[in-house]
């Protein structure tokens, strides 16, 4: 007949691995949550041996075993702990004292521990069932048991405390990185505004040049010029201007994002030029000029609409002015 073997254990990953490893070893597995609920099923059954973890809600591990010790039909059955928890010397007299069989702490090897187990069952096996006196309820076992337990809470408010600390210190590093951060962002808004007024300096003093110097030449191209001529200068004086406006800055920036020669050929469409003037005057064809045309349409989301492409320009024109 296997040896029948009861684990109990609150955690559900530790009952599986015991009972994966005792059932490839041939014993015969049933498993409980806690204490109370091994007592049940100890007293429905037959079992050789208890595993059993020490920390557990409803009834903990050293209170199962008082009551196996005390229980005339279960204190012939070995009983083994094995713990992460309560892993000191005081935790291992105590277990002793309750008649535990053997207490073992974790981390431990399989083959370790099923070599543990089986000393246990051998040993039992040479001194055969000589009775087991009854854990008395005396003072000092119950001292000893109210020790572990006072330990282990206080223990485990150090924890807590520690745990605490380092939460505070934590958000503490937070809130210094929140404020350099939002010192960096200050300094970045103050750098970027004198980077805009910058622009608006070089942007003025181009449009003074450009005011100043280069548009009254290209007007004066017009003396002689034929009306093509006169066109592809009209086509020069917006590209100046464009330069002294945000109009050229919102046709290849943000979401329309045109090319340079698609702004290009915008400024001719604004300047009254026909598909065909445009490809003669840029050395392409009238075909590529409706493709740009085109695609100017749909970036400016204007594609698939009844509006007029020079009309929109000239409005779109105006507003960036």
């Amino acid at each position: 007949m296997k040896p029948r073997v009861l684990i109990v254990d609150d955690n559900e990953e530790n009952r599986y691995l015991l009972h994966t490893l005792l059932s490839a070893h041939g014993r015969e597995v049933v498993s409980a949550t806690n204490g109370a609920e091994a007592l049940e099923k100890l007293r429905a059954g037959r079992f050789d041996m208890i595993i059993a973890d020490v920390l557990m809600p409803i009834m903990d591990g050293f209170q199962l075993c008082r009551e196996c010790k005390n229980d005339p039909g279960l204190k012939d059955i070995l009983f083994v702990f094995l713990t992460a928890t309560y892993t000191d010397d005081k935790d291992a007299n105590l277990a002793v004292s309750l008649g535990a069989d053997e207490y073992v702490r974790k981390p431990v090897e399989p083959d370790k521990f099923m070599a543990i187990v089986e000393e246990v069952f051998s040993r039992r096996r040479k001194k055969g069932r000589s009775p087991i006196p009854a854990v008395s309820s005396d003072e000092n076992v119950s001292e000893l048991y109210s020790k572990v337990l006072v330990e282990k809470l206080e223990n485990k408010m150090l924890d807590l405390e520690r745990a605490q600390k380092a939460l505070q210190e934590s958000a503490a590093e937070l809130r210094r990185q929140k404020k350099a951060l939002e010192e960096k962002n200050i300094a970045l808004k103050e750098v970027l505004a004198q980077i805009e007024t910058e622009k608006i300096r070089v942007q003025q003093q181009i449009s003074a040049n450009v005011g100043k110097s280069l548009l009254p030449l290209v007007r004066g191209l017009r003396h002689g010029a034929s009306e093509l001529q006169n066109r592809q200068i009209d086509v020069l004086e917006l590209n100046l201007q464009t330069l002294t406006s945000n109009f050229g800055v919102k046709l290849s920036g943000g979401s329309v994002s045109l090319t340079q020669r698609q702004i290009e050929i915008c400024n001719m469409i604004r300047g009254g030029m026909t598909s065909k003037e445009i490809a003669e005057s840029l050395s392409i064809s009238v075909r590529t000029v409706e493709t740009q045309r085109n695609r100017i349409r749909r970036k400016l989301g204007i594609a698939g609409k009844a509006a007029n492409l020079a009309t929109y320009l000239e409005t779109f024109g105006r507003d960036s002015s």
